[in-house]
């Protein structure tokens, strides 16, 4: 991603990701997201450059259309920044929750694989339910069944 688009990109990652907003705003910022993705994949198909999109569009172009490179991109750069942003604000958490393990690596940065953080591992950083609900209504003989 272009540096002078992070910022954009980081609001719109947050909004996308926002359970509150309603379907007409969440269908408005994928939208804007969607016009973006094609723009970079639209370069990228002209000019593939050393980045992950370069790559792609050189290795996999001739069998991905258009729509599936700009979706392959939209997860690369949705799923990539936040499980990574988030992973990161967790073992900073768990440094400052755990003082000892961050004396050891200040001693020795050597030893950050050995660290230990309780629950790191089960930590999800992408916490986000988004449960969609329906039902649907029909007649079996004379019964009523919901689904």
């Amino acid at each position: 991603m272009p540096h002078p688009d992070r910022a954009e990109f980081q609001d719109r990652s947050a909004r996308l990701l926002d359970t509150s907003l309603s379907a007409e705003e969440l269908t408005a910022v994928r939208r804007k997201e969607r016009a973006y993705l094609a723009g970079l994949v639209a370069r990228a198909q002209a000019d593939p450059g050393e980045d992950m999109l370069g790559m792609l569009v050189r290795e996999h172009g001739d069998d991905l259309s258009t729509d599936e490179l700009i979706g392959v991109a939209g997860q690369l750069l949705l799923a990539g920044h936040e499980t990574t942003s988030n992973m990161l604000g967790l073992g900073t958490l768990a440094l400052l929750r755990h003082p000892d393990q961050l004396a050891m690596i200040r001693e020795d940065p050597a030893r950050i694989e050995p660290a230990r953080f309780p629950g790191l591992a089960l930590a999800d950083p992408y916490e986000q339910v988004d449960f969609r609900v329906f039902s649907v209504v029909f007649g079996l003989n004379s019964l009523r069944v919901t689904w």
